[in-house]
């Protein structure tokens, strides 16, 4: 692996980010402020132990640290998002998810300091992909901003006033889990009427077929989505399921950015997550019904927006982090 050397790189401290994932470990080094090299991610394939994770993250520090020794550069802290909420009292994982449930109630901030030898800033992916638009993104010099990842899941971030806001065991943000009884789908919860159950990737999906299924339609092989972006090329075809699908889709997902406007009265709503809710035209529909269930006061100035960081934001995100603690 190779970088070339330049004048903003060189000599200067390195930072690491990290973000855990199902399927991978994605990695990136850089100033602090922008990833200079992204390829230093790692597969995670069969992987069923903290300890094996603890080999892919051992084995992506190396890396670093022999670029930063080529660039005589001293890397000075690492930031790793994860997919569960961080207690903000110990730092230990409070939410663990069926992805890596193998995390759940461990101290990961100084248990990896301890196993790397390097200070480590852990953090939610939401928190990691909130800070990235905060300092280099769409919301930045905004006071009171709600960056919404969509997804699988449906997480949000609060920025009030310098912090972000945590509740009192570090479970705030479940946004997913706003109950507005739009779906008779099952949520990830156990319960009916999630927001996540009406407007993730997965209930894109779920709907799609469900609608098929009421209809007594019967699906011809090239009309089979395998994923939500295959349901919106199918109503790109004109194809009327799928487009009354995403009708209803954008319908709760306007609701559900519209109860959470009214309760926080942020400047600006930031959506980052899969690319297919930033498509401009479902994007533009998400935003009307939006705007036609807010309360008038809330309603005045709000901005909602697309992120500007669309790849890989948890890894700038914790690079970020890394450098605002430990810089």
């Amino acid at each position: 692996m190779t970088l070339t050397r330049t004048d903003a790189v060189s000599s200067s401290p390195l930072y690491l980010g990290l973000n855990l994932q199902a399927s991978a470990l994605q990695a990136g080094l850089g100033d602090g402020f922008q990833i200079s090299l992204s390829d230093l991610g790692i597969p995670l394939d069969n992987v069923d132990s903290a300890q094996e994770v603890l080999q892919a993250l051992r084995q992506i520090l190396e890396s670093a640290r022999m670029i930063a020794a080529d660039l005589t550069s001293p890397l000075v802290a690492a930031g790793l998002a994860v997919p569960a909420h961080v207690h903000p009292a110990h730092g230990s994982l409070t939410l663990s998810t069926e992805r890596n449930a193998m995390w759940e109630g461990l101290q990961v901030a100084g248990w990896l300091q301890q196993e790397l030898g390097l200070p480590v800033a852990v953090e939610s992916e939401i928190i990691a992909a909130a800070m990235a638009e905060l300092k280099v993104g769409a919301a930045r010099g905004a006071s009171e901003v709600l960056v919404v990842k969509i997804d699988a899941t449906i997480q949000a971030a609060y920025w009030h006033h310098g912090n972000f806001v945590r509740g009192a065991q570090g479970f705030f943000g479940n946004l997913g889990h706003l109950a507005t009884g739009n779906s008779d789908l099952p949520c990830s919860c156990g319960h009916l009427g999630c927001l996540e159950a009406s407007a993730s990737t997965d209930a894109i999906l779920d709907r799609f077929f469900a609608a098929a299924e009421a209809a007594e339609i019967e699906l011809e092989e090239g009309d089979m989505p395998e994923t939500a972006e295959a349901v919106f090329a199918l109503s790109q075809k004109q194809h009327a399921i799928a487009a009354a699908v995403l009708d209803d889709v954008a319908f709760d997902l306007g609701a559900g950015l519209a109860s959470a406007v009214n309760l926080l009265n942020p400047q600006k709503v930031v959506i980052t997550g899969a690319p297919i809710y930033l498509r401009p035209e479902f994007f533009q529909q998400v935003v009307r019904d939006a705007g036609q269930r807010m309360l008038p006061g809330c309603a005045a100035g709000v901005q909602i927006v697309p992120a500007m960081i669309r790849e890989n934001p948890e890894c700038l995100g914790a690079m970020i982090l890394a450098k605002e603690r430990f810089g």
